[in-house]
Order: structure tokens, then sequence, then C-alpha cells
């Protein structure tokens, strides 16, 4: 078996207390290990109890047209301090669909190849071929499907250069102008978003509800008590870190 450092040959038995430690040390080796528990966390937003954000999220999910497919990256999943949880506790759960990993293609991921290929789909990734969500908005009347890679500016990259699905929607971007209304944790720039602020923003426009952005970013906003928003907390930066 990998990792077992066995050559075969009979079990060696539990190993011996290392030799020359002295009388003192007997007994330590025979001493419980206690195992360390994790703190009890909210089955919706995935925060500790004690520092449960719930009470600030909507009462009911949001009731939006749009559909969210939030791609992120493995590293961002094992985050107990992420965003995606909270924006998919405000959402109907058939409008935010989580997928994790890193190479997405048509034999895995059937589904989300139709998505890729519906022409109302949308990818938020900033460049020099993406269009303003604005513009995009102005043009369309018809509900769209949303794609959104979560994770840091390189992961993004990779995610997003290295899977040819994530190249047929139109890419689109949010304007340079936004600035990140985000206090618990310093951003790099004011540019910098959490992943839930440009889902926040994005679904305002595409929803046409300027109130959608409020609702889904007032615990990010230093509009919640200290006791909950800790200076501890850290969100993930998404793609669209300039």
């Amino acid at each position: 078996m990998e990792g077992s450092g066995s050559d075969g040959g009979a079990d060696p038995g539990p190993a011996a207390a290392p030799s020359g430690e002295g009388e003192g040390c007997e007994g330590l080796w025979e001493l419980p290990v206690e195992c360390c528990e994790r703190r009890p966390v909210c089955g919706r937003c995935s925060r500790p109890q004690k520092v449960c954000l719930c009470p600030f999220l909507p009462v009911h999910p949001l009731k939006v047209s749009t559909c969210l497919y939030i791609i992120q990256h493995p590293a961002e999943e094992s985050r107990v301090l992420r965003t995606v949880p909270l924006l998919a506790a405000c959402l109907p759960p058939d409008k935010c669909k989580i997928l994790v990993g890193r190479r997405f293609n048509e034999d895995r991921y059937p589904e989300l190849a139709t998505v890729c290929r519906n022409p109302n789909t949308l990818i938020l990734y900033p460049g020099a071929e993406a269009t303003n969500l604005e513009e995009v908005a102005v043009m369309s009347s018809s509900p769209s499907v949303m794609i959104i890679i979560d994770g840091t500016w390189s992961q993004a990259k990779d995610i997003f250069y290295k899977n040819s699905l994530f190249r047929l929607p139109k890419q689109v971007q949010l304007k340079p102008s936004i600035s990140s209304q985000y206090v618990i944790r310093t951003q790099p720039t004011n540019t910098c978003l959490s992943t839930l602020e440009c889902a926040a923003v994005a679904l305002s426009i595409l929803e046409k509800n300027k109130s959608i952005q409020e609702m889904l970013t007032t615990f990010v906003c230093g509009k919640v008590p200290l006791s909950v928003s800790s200076s501890r907390i850290a969100l993930p930066i998404g793609p669209w870190k300039q």
C-alpha cells in the first residue's frame, strides 16, 4: 500500500520510545492524544455558529432570473471563511450552482458544456476581449447565465485559459470604476472585489435591480457588529483582480 513504508515483511509493531531520553519521560509515550475538535459550523452560511452571519442575510432567497455557475478552485473550497457559501445562502438552489475543480471537459461535465454553448451565457473575466457587462445587459432582455470563477488571480487565469469550454461564452467584465466596499480586510487595491461582490454587482446589472447589490453585500460592508465581522476574516479575491 502506498505510503505504508512496508517491504512485505512482518509488522514491526509499535515504535519504541527513543533511547537516551532519561527516566523522566517514562510513561509519556502512553498518554492519550487529545483530538482537536472543530467549532460547530452553521449549515447555511458555513461560518462558526458563534459568529454566524445568517441574521444579516436575506430571510428568503432573492428572486432572480439569472442563473450563476460558480467555478471554484479546489483551494477555495477548503477555506472555512469563504464568500461562495454566503452567496449560495442568498439565492435559490437552482440559481446558484457550484462546480469545484481545475479542469472541465464535455465528457465529465455535459451540463456545463451545454451551458457554455448557450448564446445567453456570459463569463465574467476581464481582458482586452471582454465587453462591459452594462452594455450587454442593455441589449439583452432574456434571462442570462453567468459563469464566475472563484479563486485568486493566478488560479482563475489557469482555469480560464486551460479549459476550452470557458472560451465559448461571451466574455464580460465589470467597469474598473467599481470599488470594493469590503472593509473587513484590506484589499490589494480598491478595484479588487470579492467573489460575492462581483456576483452582487453582476446580478444587480442583469436583473436591473440596484437593491440586489446592497442586499447581498451588507455583511461585508461594515454594517454588521464588529463581534461578527472579525478582522481575521479573509474572503477570496476573484479573477477581476487588476
